[in-house]
C-alpha cells in the first residue's frame, strides 16, 4: 500500500492490490492521516472479502456505510459490497425514491408512482434499512394498519401488492436478495363496497335538479349548476374516469366529429382513445365550450370528485346514495352507469363496450355491467317460447307410433321388417298392420282390394262397388266393377304387370327367374318353401 498526494491536489491517493491482484488506485480524502486509516480498511476489506469468497464481512459493514458516498461507490464498483451490505447502507426511503423514479420512466403516471410509493412507505413504516424487512413483521404491521384506518379488504390487498412489487424490483435491480413480502397472502375479498347504476330515471331527475341548482365551490374549484349539468352528462354519456374528466381541454372535443379524444398522458392505460358523442352531449358542449379558447381545461374541478361532486346534488333531488341492496351511489358510479346501460340499453357486446370504457382486460369491463332485478325479469320474459307436444303414454297411439316405426325402417333399409317378422316393401311402410287375406297369387296385398285375375265382361248390370268398400277390404271380391271404378283401374294396372311378366318369362335367364319368385315371395309374406 502507497499513500502519495500529486502536485496540488487536493485529496490523497492510495494504490492498493485489489481482490484479483491488480494495482487500484483510489482517490481518498484530503486529511493524510485518515486517508492512511481509510487505505488501512480497504486492505483489511480486500482481505476478508478474499477469504470469506466473496462475501462482505460483517465487521466493516458499519464502516462501510459512513464512508463518503462518492468513495462508496468506487469500492461497489471494484464489487467488494455485497448486496446484503448495500442495503444496509441504502436506507429503504432512498430505495423507495429510486423504485418511484422507475415506475414513472417505465410510463406510469405521476399520480400513479406516488400512490406506489406511499403504499409500499407505509407498508414498509418502522424499517429504515432493508435488513428491517421482515415478513412476520410486516404482516404485523399491516393487519394493524387495516384495524386502525379501518381498510377494506381490497384495499388492505392493494398494500400488500404494493409491497411485494417493490421487492421483485429490489430483486431484479440487484439491490436485495429475497425478502419474504412475496410468501405473505392475500385476504379472499368476500365484504366488498360495491356501487350501483343509476336508472335513466334518477338521472333524468338528476340533470334537472342541475339545470336550477345554485352554485358549488371550494378552495380551488368553482362550478354552476348548469356547468355540473354538462359535467354529469358528459360523465354518464361517456363514461370518462374522473382524472380524465379533470384534465380534458377543449381541443380534445371535436364538435364536428362528434367525438371526444382522451389522450394517452391522461388515460389510465397510457393508450389514446377517441369516445363518441351522443347527439344531446353534442348539443350540450356546444352551448358550454363557446367561450373556451382550445387550450382550456372544460371544468375547473376539485382535486377528488367524489369527496364533493354528485353527492350533494343527489341527496337534493331525492336519490338515494345506498339503496335496498347495500350499493353506493358516488361520482365513480357514473362510469359504472354508463357501463350498465352500454350492456343493457344499448345492446353492445362485451368487447365494444371495453374499447369503450378504454379497459384492457374484459374482466374488468363485466365489472362495470350491473344486472337489477328489474333487467333480469326483462332479460327472462325475452327468451324464446317452447311449443312441446304431450308426450305420448303408449295407450292411445299405438297404430301411429307402429306406422313411423316402419316408416324409419323402410328409411333406412329400403325393405324391412315388421313386429310379426314379415317383410314389407317401401309402398306400405306406412300403412297399418293388417292380416293378409287369402287370395289368387302372385299376391297383391296392400292394394284396395283383391280380384280374380281374369275378370267377366263387364255389363250393364254390373254393381258399383263403392257401397260396400269397408267389407271389400277385409274379403276378396269377386263381383264385377263398372268401367271407370277405381278398384278395376288398379285391377287393370295389375294385369297388365302380370301379362308382361308372363310374355318375358320365358327369355329370363335362371337366377333372374329366382329372384324375382323370392321378392315376390318375401313381398306377400309367404315362405319359399310354402310358395312353390
Amino acid at each position: 500500500m502507497r499513500v502519495y498526494r500529486r502536485g496540488d491536489s487536493g485529496k490523497w491517493q492510495a494504490d492498493i492490490k485489489d481482490q484479483h491482484g491488480l494495482r487500484w488506485r483510489v482517490p481518498l480524502l484530503g486529511d493524510r492521516g485518515a486517508s492512511e486509516q481509510v487505505a488501512r480498511q480497504l486492505e483489511r476489506l480486500v482481505a476478508l472479502h478474499v477469504s470469506s469468497g466473496g462475501a462482505t464481512d460483517p465487521s466493516m459493514r458499519e464502516w462501510l456505510r459512513r464512508l463518503p458516498p462518492a468513495l462508496y461507490q468506487r469500492v461497489m464498483e471494484r464489487g467488494l459490497v455485497d448486496m446484503e451490505a448495500d442495503g444496509i447502507r441504502v436506507t429503504v426511503a432512498e430505495h423507495l425514491d429510486a423504485w418511484a423514479q422507475y415506475l414513472r420512466d417505465g410510463g406510469r403516471t405521476p399520480l400513479q408512482a406516488e400512490q406506489q410509493r406511499m403504499r409500499a412507505a407505509t407498508l414498509l413504516e418502522g424499517c429504515s434499512r432493508l435488513a428491517d424487512i421482515v415478513p412476520a413483521r410486516v404482516q404485523r404491521n399491516l393487519e394493524a394498519l387495516r384495524a386502525e384506518r379501518g381498510w377494506s379488504q381490497r384495499t388492505r390487498n392493494g398494500y400488500l401488492k404494493a409491497g411485494q412489487q417493490f421487492e421483485r424490483w429490489l430483486v431484479k435491480q440487484g439491490r436485495a436478495m429475497h425478502l419474504g413480502l412475496t410468501e405473505l397472502d392475500a385476504v379472499r375479498v368476500t365484504l366488498e363496497r360495491e356501487r350501483r347504476a343509476l336508472t335513466p330515471g334518477e338521472a333524468s331527475r338528476l340533470l334537472e335538479h342541475c339545470q336550477a341548482a345554485g352554485t358549488l365551490s371550494g378552495r380551488c374549484w368553482i362550478l354552476t349548476g348548469q356547468e355540473r349539468h354538462t359535467l354529469y352528462l358528459v360523465a354518464l354519456k361517456t363514461g370518462l374516469r374522473a382524472n380524465e374528466l379533470r384534465q380534458l381541454r377543449r381541443a380534445d372535443v371535436d364538435l364536428d366529429a362528434g367525438m371526444l379524444a382522451v389522450r394517452a398522458s391522461v388515460a389510465k392505460s397510457r393508450k389514446a382513445r377517441k369516445v363518441p358523442l351522443p347527439a344531446d352531449v353534442l348539443e350540450a358542449l356546444r352551448v358550454h365550450c363557446v367561450r373556451l379558447h382550445p387550450g382550456a381545461p372544460l371544468w375547473r374541478l376539485p382535486a377528488k370528485l367524489h369527496h364533493h361532486l354528485l353527492k350533494p346534488d343527489a341527496s337534493a333531488c331525492g336519490i338515494a346514495l345506498v339503496d335496498e341492496e347495500g350499493r353506493h351511489l358516488d361520482f365513480h358510479a357514473l362510469r359504472h352507469t354508463y357501463g350498465t346501460w352500454l350492456d343493457q340499453h344499448a345492446g353492445a357486446s362485451g368487447v365494444t363496450a371495453q374499447r369503450m370504457l378504454g379497459h384492457a382486460d374484459l374482466r374488468t369491463t363485466q365489472r362495470y355491467m350491473h344486472a337489477g332485478s328489474d333487467s333480469m325479469r326483462q332479460a327472462a320474459e325475452r327468451l324464446p317460447v317452447l311449443v312441446v307436444p304431450m308426450a305420448a303414454t303408449g295407450t292411445d297411439d299405438r297404430g301411429e307410433k307402429r306406422a313411423t316405426e316402419r316408416a324409419k325402417l323402410v328409411a333406412r333399409s329400403g325393405t324391412g321388417r315388421d313386429r310379426a317378422g314379415n317383410r314389407n316393401g317401401p309402398s306400405v311402410a306406412l300403412e297399418p298392420f293388417r292380416t293378409r287375406p287369402a287370395g289368387l297369387e302372385p299376391a297383391t296385398f296392400g292394394f284396395v282390394d283383391r280380384c280374380d285375375p281374369v275378370p267377366p265382361a263387364p255389363s250393364a248390370e254390373a254393381v258399383s262397388c263403392s257401397d260396400s268398400s269397408a267389407s271389400d277390404a277385409a274379403a276378396p271380391c269377386s263381383r264385377t266393377h263398372p268401367v271407370g271404378c277405381e278398384r278395376a283401374t288398379e285391377r287393370a294396372k295389375v294385369d297388365a304387370d302380370i301379362a308382361r311378366l308372363v310374355s318375358l318369362w320365358p327369355r329370363l335367364p335362371g337366377h333372374a327367374r329366382v329372384g324375382i319368385l323370392a321378392m315376390a315371395v318375401a313381398a306377400a309374406g309367404v315362405a319359399l318353401k310354402d310358395g312353390g
